[in-house]
């Protein structure tokens, strides 16, 4: 959450329109790449004097405004404005999303949400690449007029005679060719989505692909450089004619009937079909299909000798069958083909095959048909003495598909494993944090050569705990009687030298100055008190023994010390904390440099006395409330506000020792988990002293509302969302029986866990915004922002199943092992992983695994916790019968790709060292 992107509570959409909502009636999202990327050709004059081209950069972080637009003049004016950073896309970007960010409308790699969103246009635009000049030859970049007459003869009779703006594209008078490459704009009677357009136009000359919501549409003017000139006079105009076209009636489910002798359509999981007008299993299709066999064949993927033989199921034959769909080939002829012409594919593996075509007509991305004729070079990478050029920015789209296909869960794989060594150490995404709080932990972390998390998670617990308890979020977005604190509990697991007690002052120094500051504003108060108290004594004692009601009848009563304020409490005895809180309702932060000296003290009841059988008080200090206390050593107190949160750091080896009890009733379950990163010697350089002067004044700011009324907030819709997706995620694990019971409870407490962590950031944001641009006589607080923004719920949302999620599946796999079937579940997975695998079967799994071969129990037990994980889904099977074979999410490709990778090297190590005793043996022999 960076200053400089969409204000907390207000779309991008508002900032750009006005919020009136008058207007024009349209937009144009516009794209400028963050990081200085070019976003279109370069044409120069090389060494050697030849003329060369270089094509677009590959953006990755975009910035995105929404121009208004009311007619095609408009459109003209918004592309002819593009600079050389800028592009457009079709879709929108979806509101509260931060900026800078990826046009992502699913992240195959990490499952992250969305940013780009379909959105309905007046305008469309129609690109036409490369289009044959039949008949009379003529040059389509000095004659544009005569171009764009041509194109319209060949497009649907509605754009006959239509008012058209036309642009070339940047190749245009730079690539040589007798072809029209050209980009017709129109106004339209009504707006249309990118699905719509491709429902409508998918079949004729137009290529569709920039329908697709986030796809780049390149409009600026190529760059000339060694002072080279722009050969072409003229790159757009306007051909006037009739101002407005009617599209026919677009009904895009028609699109879904079954393909020509495939398989039959399901409503959930219809297959995709090609626009009308297309014939199958032509000459020139059969063609076309040969060549990108041929060519898969040839390529450096293909051919990887460390990723063993394709087979019929694995995700090379699935890469190639999507293509082949593309190029109008029938689901049987895409079959005879594969089984024709790919080595070590025979009528055998038939069933196998027909499974893998099957599934790319389900789960392709792009519609049968629609394919360029070389796009399979974008999945298999080059081919030895070719020309054809890589397209990175399209990448392989056959991860896409979720084959769980529960109605709109894009939910990907969870990695239930928790293994460093299987997913890798999790970064700690700390461009999620507000952005007070990432510089500082930014800087902070570089000097002291720590991860990140060990500055970030104790700072978030000292932004919570300087906040007043009587704050409330509500959780939900109707139930108002389910509210949180900003409460929050943190341990930093460690290794000796791994400086988690600098990173734990680092974060906490603040309030400690900060109290101090309150000592010294108090001190007259209780220099007072001292006063009033010793003259009163010295009157009781006038009084010569008098009774206290004597004493009270002549006006006389005892001065009542005021409440001494406190932040940060360390090593107190339970009777000491209570005393503290009594005076605090609004809560504290007890930090702990060791927190073994906390929870071990709990087994240690030394005679009676201290923190071990007062346990359950402290379990309760997560939840608040009022509480009484009642004790020998000073009689009954009434706490009003019995909460406080925790913050410290413990040795592995220490907490290996005694978790096993701490799990029991839920201490360790209150708790976030860090796992610092090892010893490191940090950056030696000047420290950002605006940084901490920042996450100081935020603190201060916080800490003053205590002064002024309860606040209660609200998560905006989209925050909500948030929270909803991050339920979703922990309820599939919750749903697996053999989840540990400890990480079970753990997550239990992830609902109010989120609301706390969200309500927590936005105060901080809040109190930035306050101290930066507030106008008002006195703080309002909380009370200026009643809700919470959809924004902060997405980085808290991005923090918990990034960060939060993985660290805890790896402490509970640690400290509290895996069961059987989880460990016959990972070398399962390993096995899909390895072999690039799109189904598998029970007897795929007996064949490779010994462990499972003779157990069907155990296999049955293995199978569903990877389905119960969104690994695999059964293909056949039923309610009375256990399915026998499965799907694979083709996403765990791409999400565990390293993982992949590395467990192919083991094998491949492990084949060699058989070898190896192999050939031994036989010298010995």
């Amino acid at each position: 959450m960076h200053d400089g992107r969409t204000e907390p509570g207000r779309s991008m959409s508002t900032l750009e329109k006005g919020g009136s909502g008058a207007g024009p009636p349209d937009f144009v999202t516009v794209a400028t790449t963050a990081d200085g990327k070019l976003m279109t050709k370069v044409c120069f004059v090389d060494s050697a004097g030849r003329e060369q081209t270089r094509s677009y950069d590959k953006g990755y972080l975009f910035n995105f405004s929404m121009q208004p637009i009311g007619s095609l003049d408009d459109l003209a004016r918004v592309l002819d404005g593009l600079g050389r950073h800028s592009c457009v896309i079709y879709g929108r970007l979806i509101e509260g999303t931060a900026m800078p960010c990826r046009r992502l409308l699913t992240d195959k790699e990490t499952g992250d949400l969305a940013t780009i969103e379909d959105a309905p246009h007046r305008w469309v635009l129609l690109d036409i690449d490369k289009l044959a000049i039949e008949g009379e030859a003529f040059d389509p970049v000095g004659e544009p007029e005569r171009a764009v007459e041509y194109i319209l003869a060949k497009l649907p009779s509605e754009f006959h005679g239509a008012r058209c703006l036309w642009r070339l594209t940047s190749s245009a008078g730079v690539e040589k060719g007798a072809t029209i490459s050209m980009r017709l704009g129109f106004w339209l009677d009504r707006p249309l989505t990118g699905a719509e357009a491709k429902a409508w136009l998918g079949g004729t000359i137009v290529d569709c692909a920039i329908y697709t919501a986030n796809q780049v549409i390149y409009a600026a003017t190529p760059i000339f450089k060694d002072d080279r000139t722009d050969p072409v006079g003229r790159r757009s105009g306007i051909v006037e004619g009739a101002p407005i076209i009617v599209p026919p009636p677009i009904n895009i489910a028609t699109r879904v009937s079954g393909i020509p002798g495939g398989p039959g359509a399901k409503a959930s999981i219809a297959p995709r079909s090609a626009p009308e007008g297309i014939n199958w299993d032509t000459e020139a299709a059969i063609a076309a299909g040969r060549d990108c066999i041929k060519r898969a064949l040839a390529s450096n993927e293909w051919n990887e000798t460390q990723r063993g033989t394709p087979t019929p199921t694995g995700a090379r034959a699935y890469k190639l069958a999507t293509r082949l769909k593309d190029e109008a080939l029938s689901p049987e002829k895409i079959v005879y083909l594969l089984v024709e012409m790919v080595p070590g594919f025979d009528e055998e593996d038939r069933p196998l095959i027909v499974e893998t075509v099957e599934n790319a007509f389900r789960h392709g991305q792009n519609d049968p048909g629609c394919g360029p004729l070389n796009d399979v070079m974008r999945l298999f990478g080059a081919i030895p003495d070719t020309e054809i050029k890589v397209d990175e920015e399209l990448g392989s789209g056959a991860w896409a598909a979720d084959p769980r296909l529960e109605g709109d869960d894009r939910t990907p794989p969870i990695d239930i494993f928790g293994d460093v060594a299987f997913t890798g150490q999790p970064a700690f995404p700390i461009e999620a944090l507000p952005q007070v709080l990432e510089d500082f932990v930014t800087d902070r972390a570089e000097r002291l050569g720590v991860d990140p998390a060990m500055i970030a998670m104790p700072a978030l617990v000292a932004c919570a705990a300087v906040l007043d308890d009587r704050h409330k979020v509500q959780v939900r977005q109707h139930d108002q009687q389910f509210v949180q604190s900003a409460r929050l509990w943190v341990a930093l697991i460690e290794e000796p030298g791994g400086k988690k007690t600098p990173a734990l002052h680092a974060a906490i120094e603040p309030l400690h100055d900060l109290e101090a500051e309150w000592s010294k504003e108090d001190a007259p108060k209780f220099d007072n008190f001292k006063l009033q108290m010793l003259l009163y004594k010295r009157r009781l004692k006038q009084l010569d023994g008098t009774s206290s009601v004597n004493a009270l009848l002549s006006g006389l009563s005892e001065p009542q010390k005021p409440p001494g304020r406190r932040l940060v409490v360390s090593d107190a005895t339970t009777e000491a904390f209570a005393h503290v809180l009594a005076d605090n309702p609004a809560g504290v932060i007890a930090e702990y440099d060791e927190l073994a000296q906390l929870w071990g003290s709990f087994d240690t009841y030394h005679a009676g006395k201290g923190p071990g059988r007062d346990r359950p008080l402290w379990l309760q200090l997560y939840d608040g409330g009022p509480r009484s206390i009642d004790r020998v050593s000073y009689g009954h107190l009434e706490v009003p506000n019995w909460a406080a949160s925790i913050v410290g750091g413990i040795q592995p080896e220490r907490l290996s020792q005694i978790s096993r009890n701490l799990a029991e009733d839920g201490m360790l379950q209150r708790f976030m988990i860090v796992f610092g990163s090892g010893p490191s010697l940090g950056i030696d350089r000047e420290a950002n002293e605006e940084a901490d002067r920042a996450y100081r004044g935020i603190l201060q700011t916080i800490a003053a509302w205590r002064d002024l009324p309860p606040a209660r907030v609200t998560l905006s819709p989209a925050a909500d969302d948030a929270r909803e997706r991050v339920m979703q995620r922990v309820l599939l694990l919750l749903r697996v029986p053999e989840t540990p019971a400890a990480l079970k409870n753990h997550l239990n407490k992830w609902e109010g866990l989120f609301a706390r962590l969200a309500l927590t950031m936005h105060a901080v944001t809040v109190a930035g915004f306050e101290r930066a641009f507030s106008t008002y006589s006195s703080s309002p607080g909380l009370a200026a922002a009643p809700e919470i923004s959809g924004e902060i719920g997405r980085c808290v949302e991005k923090l918990m199943l990034e960060y939060l999620l993985p660290t805890a599946l790896r402490f509970y796999s640690k400290f509290f092992g895996r069961p059987e079937h989880v460990k016959h579940a990972c070398w399962v997975a390993d096995h899909i992983l390895a072999r690039e695998l799109q189904s598998i079967s029970g007897r795929d799994v007996g064949r490779a695994y010994n462990e499972l071969r003779d157990d069907p129990q155990a296999l049955e037990h293995a199978m569903s916790y990877l389905e119960t994980a969104g690994w695999i889904v059964p293909k056949n099977g039923s309610n009375s019968k256990r399915p026998s074979r499965w799907l694979v999410d083709p996403r765990v490709h791409q999400i565990f790709s390293e993982r992949a990778k590395a467990e192919r090297l083991r094998r491949d190590r492990e084949m060699e060292d058989i070898r190896q005793a192999q050939a031994k043996l036989r010298e010995a022999a």
